[in-house]
């Protein structure tokens, strides 16, 4: 079964990543700052993309109760997602600070009384997609 990441989770991803490439374009600090991010960042999104998140398809089937050919096949994803998720907190707290460190040298950039506006970090991916993607368990 093919498992497909919701269209509003890579769209996330997607923006964020053109966030950063637009911080690192900016140069200076603020550059530096972005670079940093996207380097931990990257690698932890491609993980995400591969095991986190395609589970997530499978929500509004088991929503309703509706049973799909191939469907436990995400348990290999799952048990992947499981014994890496320990080390995702570490990975989520390193890129947190990276982008406090990003809001902290755009603000700097900016004139004074506006505010650098990047996505949130803490997004669906830490709170809800995680322990979606374990439900099949």
């Amino acid at each position: 079964m093919d498992f497909t990441i919701p269209e509003p989770l890579k769209a996330e991803h997607t923006e964020l990543h053109a966030e950063l490439a637009d911080a690192m374009r900016a140069g200076g600090h603020s550059g530096e700052a972005a670079e940093k991010v996207a380097k931990l960042l990257h690698p932890h999104f491609v993980r995400e993309e591969e095991i986190a998140l395609p589970p997530l398809c499978l929500l509004a089937p088991l929503a309703t109760g509706t049973v799909l050919q191939g469907m436990t096949d995400v348990l290999a994803l799952t048990d992947r997602l499981e014994a890496e998720l320990q080390g995702m907190p570490a990975e989520h707290g390193q890129i947190v600070a990276a982008l406090g460190d990003l809001m902290v040298q755009r603000r700097r950039s900016l004139p004074s009384g506006h505010t650098p506006r990047l996505p949130v970090f803490e997004t669906p991916t830490g709170k809800v997609c995680v322990p979606a993607a374990l439900y099949p368990h």
